[in-house]
């Protein structure tokens, strides 16, 4: 196993509640948004940072 340094678990830590936080933010704006065009694509840039948030937490773990 090799071991992450404390600067790059960080970042990583960092990386991962920015998507989470885009994910939330996404999610919350395509519930409340009245264009449909508008609330499609928050949804589906939702499930994108969703995938990226995952990609990373899959990265950090493989460090732990």
């Amino acid at each position: 196993m090799v071991k992450l340094k404390l600067h790059d678990r960080e970042i990583l830590m960092k990386a991962i509640l920015d998507e989470q936080e885009k994910v939330r933010d996404f999610e919350s704006h395509s519930k409340t948004v009245k264009d449909e065009e508008v609330r499609r694509v928050f949804k589906q840039l939702a499930e994108e940072h969703g995938h990226h948030a995952r990609q990373l937490h899959e990265l950090l773990e493989r460090f732990e």
